[in-house]
């Protein structure tokens, strides 16, 4: 049971990371642009942001007992988007 709510919360921190890197993503973006620059950045940034926002609420409604991982396999915190695998107990 410990390891399951080591687990939980290992998994909590790593979507406050993704969310977090996802909101600094957007701000990079679209910081110290010209006003014609962002028009044009600020959609394609925001849809962005929501994309990624959208991975971080869907991998919270999935079941606790689950490992964040990358879709390449990476852990959370660099950029790609997110998947799910069952976890595995270690031994």
């Amino acid at each position: 049971m410990a390891g399951t709510m080591a687990n939980t919360e290992l998994a909590e921190e790593l979507l406050q990371l993704e969310e977090a890197d996802a909101w600094f993503e957007y701000l990079e973006s679209t910081r110290g642009q010209s006003e014609t620059r962002y028009a044009e950045l600020e959609p394609w940034a925001w849809a962005r942001l929501s994309q990624r926002l959208r991975a971080v609420r869907a991998a919270r409604a999935a079941s606790s007992c689950r490992c964040l991982t990358r879709a390449d396999g990476r852990p959370m915190g660099a950029a790609g988007s997110l998947s799910l695998r069952s976890c595995r107990p270690q031994s």
